[in-house]
């Protein structure tokens, strides 16, 4: 897993990967401190994802980590939601 890291100019809060010969596999999260997830946190998202892919990388799937209160629904499909237990939005 790669913590923070920079990716062709976008910032990243998490990679996780995992290799099978010379292929990589990864998961790109993103954590939202917002109630809701607005369109330049998906858009910004895409695009990291696009140039983290390459010939011998696929990107296995785009995750997004709420506040446990926190709204989901303006997500587009081929994004998956985690809801942080115990972390609120809008307190």
């Amino acid at each position: 897993m790669t913590e923070g890291k920079e990716w062709k100019g976008y910032k990243i809060d998490f990679v996780i990967e995992r290799k099978e010969g010379s292929k990589r596999f990864r998961q790109v999260v993103k954590a939202i401190h917002d109630c809701s997830v607005g369109p330049n946190e998906i858009k910004h998202l895409n695009m990291a994802a696009r140039r983290m892919s390459g010939r011998y990388v696929k990107i296995e799937g785009k995750l997004i980590a709420l506040p446990e209160n926190g709204n989901p629904l303006l997500l587009e499909s081929g994004f998956s939601v985690m809801k942080v237990p115990g972390f609120l939005c809008g307190d």
